[in-house]
């Protein structure tokens, strides 16, 4: 999700007196009008024959890009895991963090929304990198982590999806520097990735 649409949902979502017309970027704009339907017909599917778990990831449900580059700063999406004999589905997010600075943040925990209140999560930390380095503005760091996440909080966030209402799954992550980032997924980005597992499992006959 847009991370400065974030800011925005953090600040206004609670008193709920946001709308989407106070939403000043196109693309947020764009994000907040994609449907369910959108998110699982965008959804990749990974089924090798040799694998024993197909992959489902809405990476491509939507990417934002800034400047004339196109670049990507930020992102996250959902991927699952579902076991090909049992019909498990493992579910997870994937959160990729760029930043400019004179040092690692070394992004370690997570807290995220439940109906009962907010809980912490296991952190993995996937890949780091480090370039562009220079003297005056520091070096170009980016950090790939990700957080499991169960399907029944999921199942319940899906259901509360209604159409042009902003009310995000809303998450942060914590660094051994102090630093935090907040981000989230829309509802129908949580709702169109459980649409596409369940098509998944009924096209190959699992529970």
């Amino acid at each position: 999700m847009h991370r400065l649409l974030v800011a925005t949902f953090y600040a206004l979502a609670l008193c709920g007196c946001v709308s989407p017309e106070q939403i000043e970027k196109q693309q947020g704009a764009i994000l907040l009008s994609l449907t369910p339907e959108h998110f699982r017909d965008t959804a990749a599917v990974k089924d090798d024959p040799l694998d024993t778990e197909a992959e489902i990831s809405t990476r491509n449900g939507f990417v934002e890009k800034r400047g004339l580059l196109g670049i990507t700063p930020d992102d996250n999406f959902l991927r699952i895991y579902v076991d090909k004999k049992t019909g498990k589905a493992t579910f997870q997010v994937y959160q990729f963090i760029s930043y400019i600075s004179d040092h690692w943040h070394f992004y370690n925990s997570v807290n995220y929304q439940t109906p009962s209140g907010p809980a912490a999560g296991s952190l993995i930390s996937i890949s780091r990198d480090v370039s562009n380095c220079d003297v005056n503005t520091g070096c170009f760091y980016s950090e790939d982590i990700a957080f499991d996440v169960d399907e029944g909080l999921l199942r319940a966030i899906a259901k509360t999806y209604s159409p042009g209402a902003i009310n995000p799954w809303l998450f942060k992550f914590g660094s051994k520097s102090g630093v935090e980032w907040k981000d989230g997924l829309t509802v129908a980005e949580i709702s169109g990735a459980l649409m596409a597992v369940d098509a998944y499992k009924a096209a190959h006959q699992l529970r």
